[in-house]
């Protein structure tokens, strides 16, 4: 929204009328839904993230967490707004498959390798949310050898 308010005041789109009068006003309603969704003051996005993540696997069409979500992932886009091409590839297989968020970020990843993209998206996301730092600890964890009797 905030970049459509950007092109809007500088290359109004002809078919829109009063676009560039208009424009304001998706950057209004994008800081507003900012403000409504943003994470609670000191709380990190892999906090909130652990604190809600089986609420988000269990129900993914939760709109009002989605949107928080949405709202912790958006500084990446807009510094660099051609991540956006990852998300062409979002449900480009079954994600009903997926039973964790973990297990739906590995099948992003493999959408876009096979469609020889580099997953940045994904990335980026496990980053914020420290997702690999979670697997990388459960995997450093040494399972006890069997002692013999």
């Amino acid at each position: 929204m905030h970049r459509i308010a950007e092109c809007w005041v500088e290359t109004p789109p002809v078919h829109v009328y009063k676009a560039a009068q208009f424009a304001p006003n998706h950057a209004t309603y994008a800081e507003r839904i900012a403000r409504k969704r943003s994470l609670p003051l000191g709380c990190s996005p892999a906090k909130w993230f652990s604190e809600h993540q089986e609420e988000l696997e269990a129900v993914s069409d939760n709109q009002e967490l989605n949107g928080t979500l949405a709202v912790a992932l958006l500084p990446p886009f807009q510094a660099d707004p051609t991540l956006w091409r990852d998300c062409a590839s979002l449900n480009t297989w079954d994600p009903n498959k997926n039973e964790t968020f973990v297990e739906y970020l590995d099948a992003w990843t493999a959408s876009l390798s096979r469609q020889c993209l580099e997953p940045r998206v994904p990335a980026i996301v496990r980053d914020l949310l420290e997702l690999d730092s979670c697997r990388d600890q459960l995997a450093a964890i040494a399972i006890p050898e069997r002692l013999e009797a």
